[in-house]
């Protein structure tokens, strides 16, 4: 996992909504050696997401879109998806 690399020494490393896809790999030691802390979460509660669909609607938070399939392009969306090819999210549209 090279992000952890990025991290300056006692900040806090945020992930979700990693549960599908490739397995990582990281080196604790750097995690040890310069007091990093991870936190994983698979999403909130249903007044968390309230709560994040308003500052999207007020322009404050925005969505990272890795690609956009038609929707009969839908396995090769699967595809990349299963390779760990994508940065953001993949959006099918119809």
């Amino acid at each position: 996992m090279k992000v952890i690399r990025l991290h300056q020494p006692g900040r806090r490393l945020v992930t979700f909504g990693g549960t599908t896809g490739r397995a990582t790999e990281v080196d604790i030691r750097h995690v040890y050696w310069n007091q990093i802390s991870i936190l994983g979460t698979t999403m909130g509660s249903p007044r968390e997401f309230a709560a994040m669909l308003q500052l999207y609607e007020a322009g404050r938070v925005k969505p990272v879109v890795d690609s956009v399939f038609p929707l009969r392009d839908a396995p090769a969306a699967h595809r990349r998806m299963d390779a760990g090819q994508q940065f953001g999210k993949i959006v099918l549209v119809p």
